[in-house]
């Protein structure tokens, strides 16, 4: 089923700090860049896609959400854009600003993240894998982390990319690994390892 399925590398483990290329040509279809300096406390992160286009900016904040600011529109919750999947123990749910709905979760496959759109639980459109967990004595070491796309991603590939660097986001930064306590207060104590808020 994914043998045709569009393979692109993550040049980081920070998802705040890296680029998405595409595996054979190493063209950039997706980056993301986070100023730290001039915001202080408020670390800035900025999505663009292939075109250089502006998808998103996220604001950290470290005791309450982040905030984030879709396609140039108002600042919101990150939570009230990616929040968990009611009838789904263990999943989060977006919509698109094409009004299409996704939700990603880990099912029973580990670490590895499975897109689904809304309306159809049985076939995934993507997959995520993140980078192995590292072994002293492994040759060579643990591949990049990649994620595969297969073409019912293509009309909402920006926010879809964004929704899963802001999932590594809340997971490297202070959250818990994706399980069963993901949820509405995924995005709090983004920049540090306390949680104000945890979910059940």
């Amino acid at each position: 089923m994914m043998d045709n399925w569009e393979v692109l590398k993550l040049t980081s483990d920070d998802p705040c700090r890296t680029t998405l290329e595409q595996k054979d040509t190493k063209v950039v279809s997706f980056s993301s860049k986070t100023d730290d300096k001039k915001s202080g406390s408020r670390p800035l992160t900025t999505f663009a896609n292939a075109d250089g286009e502006e998808i998103a900016q996220l604001e950290w904040h470290m005791y309450f959400s982040d905030k984030l600011r879709l396609r140039g529109g108002e600042w919101t919750n990150v939570s009230k854009w990616i929040k968990s999947k009611k009838d789904m123990k263990g999943a989060v749910e977006f919509t698109c600003t094409t009004g299409n709905q996704y939700y990603w979760t880990s099912g029973n496959q580990g670490s590895t993240l499975w897109l689904y759109v809304s309306t159809d639980s049985s076939n995934p459109i993507a997959a995520y894998q993140p980078r192995g967990k590292k072994n002293l004595i492994t040759d060579p070491p643990p591949p990049a982390p990649f994620i595969q796309l297969s073409h019912h991603t293509k009309v909402d590939r920006d926010e879809i990319l964004l929704s899963l660097l802001l999932i590594e986001k809340a997971r490297r930064f202070g959250s818990k690994p994706f399980s069963s306590t993901i949820g509405d207060g995924l995005f709090y104590g983004g920049i540090g390892p306390s949680l104000t808020r945890t979910m059940g």
